[in-house]
């Protein structure tokens, strides 16, 4: 198993990526808007993020919310429409170049 983190400024984002041998098809991630990291103590406990999620293919997302039930504004949701698009980068990046 490989972690690794990504900080997206741009679009306000901390992601924490998972690669695993047992699936090499598979990008893991984990995403929490800079505004709900509450402090540095916490900040890596992926089990509290609000997104996560895992690419199977270029073309297969699949995400979760934790919770269920959290503030959505306009600028959060513009946002999660650009870590989309930033999740598939890494995965063609990490992924695609391998084959």
């Amino acid at each position: 198993m490989m972690d690794y983190y990504r900080e997206y400024k741009e679009i306000g984002f901390r992601v924490q990526y998972s690669r695993s041998s047992l699936t090499p098809n598979q990008l893991a991630f984990f995403a929490q808007p800079y505004e709900d990291i509450v402090d540095k103590e916490t900040r890596d406990f992926s089990e509290l993020y609000l997104v996560h999620g895992r690419v199977e293919s270029e073309l297969s997302l699949r995400v979760g919310f934790k919770g269920f039930l959290f503030d959505m504004s306009e600028d959060l949701h513009s946002r999660l429409g650009l870590l989309y698009k930033m999740v598939l980068i890494e995965y063609k990046n990490t992924h695609l170049k391998k084959i």
